[in-house]
C-alpha cells in the first residue's frame, strides 16, 4: 500500500528502510529511501511504522 504518494513509497519499502538503516525518526527513513518528505501528510504514518518496528524489536529480545 502506498504510504507516501509524493515519493511513491509503499509500506514495504518504508519497513525495509527502517529495518536496514536503524532509522530513529521519519527524516532518517526518507533519507534511507533516497528522498525527503514533501507535503508532510505521511509523517504520522511513518512515525507509526517506526514505533511498530521498535515494538517488534523489543519482543524479539
Amino acid at each position: 500500500m502506498y504510504i507516501c504518494i509524493c515519493n511513491a513509497l509503499t509500506d514495504r519499502k518504508l519497513k525495509d528502510a527502517i529495518a536496514t538503516s536503524q532509522s530513529q525518526c521519519p527524516e532518517d527513513v526518507y533519507a534511507a529511501c533516497g528522498c525527503r518528505s514533501k507535503c508532510g501528510k505521511c509523517i504520522s504514518l511513518v512515525t507509526e511504522l517506526l514505533r511498530d518496528h521498535g515494538r517488534s524489536q523489543e519482543a524479539a529480545c
